[in-house]
């Protein structure tokens, strides 16, 4: 169903892209963009599906498995996010190992880093940390926000949860969390979440060691809560 729906999504976009979005009638501008913004959510939404699909099948090609650091995956999320105006934090760092598909679980930290975002405001901290417990590791994203009501934590990784996010009005985060869930069961793991020491939400996403009996790498005190500061913005 979503390959089918993929078709005449691209096709119609591509027309909708041929708009005159610049013109001289400014309305017909305004509404070309809104055409164009609304096919592009629409296929972004598509290809979720599509990825959510293929995750609840457990398909995850032995191929692309490959053995995956996941402190230095974490060091690359961070720097990628961080223009976003947040407090961005790296907290423990342990030495962990993982086979999977890195792609996939890049897939799976967005999705959870997106939900910290949209739950927290400007200035508000996040923090991304790697954490082994015996055979397995998590990576683990706090946020500062308002939390998950106890009541809502047991469902908030299935596809019609919904919960407050810091603006006004409830929002659906089911998609996306739910792809997380799906992602990390595919490689043998689980998507958990509890209250963050933050304040707000800790979503972790455990999955098992390539090799449990390599020794943790010890935590240093710089790596406790490390501040990354913004990006310089290029004029």
């Amino acid at each position: 169903m979503s390959h089918q729906l993929r078709t005449p999504i691209t096709v119609a976009l591509a027309h909708a892209e041929l708009l005159p979005q610049d013109g001289a009638d400014p309305a017909a501008a305004s509404d070309a963009a809104i055409v164009v913004d609304e096919l592009t959510r629409l296929r972004a939404l598509v290809d979720q599906l599509l990825l959510l699909a293929t995750a609840e099948q457990g398909d995850t090609p032995r191929s692309a498995a490959v053995p995956t650091g996941l402190a230095s995956l974490v060091d690359a999320s961070v720097r990628r996010w961080n223009p976003t105006p947040r407090e961005w934090l790296i907290g423990q760092s342990d030495d962990a190992t993982v086979l999977a598909d890195p792609e996939r679980l890049v897939l799976a930290l967005d999705a959870v880093i997106e939900n910290a975002v949209e739950f927290t405001g400007d200035g508000e901290a996040i923090e991304l940390s790697v954490r082994r417990d015996g055979r397995q590791a998590a990576i683990v994203v706090a946020d500062s926000g308002p939390g998950i009501p106890e009541s809502e934590v047991g469902s908030m990784f299935e596809r019609v949860a919904r919960s407050e996010p810091r603006e006004p009005g409830p929002r659906n985060f089911g998609l996306g969390l739910s792809i997380v869930r799906s992602i990390t069961e595919a490689h043998g793991g689980r998507a958990t979440a509890e209250r963050s020491p933050l304040g707000g939400a800790a979503v972790a996403l455990w999955l098992p060691l390539q090799n449990p009996a390599t020794p943790t790498r010890p935590v240093s005190e710089a790596s406790d809560n490390l501040r990354l500061q913004p990006e310089a913005t290029v004029a």
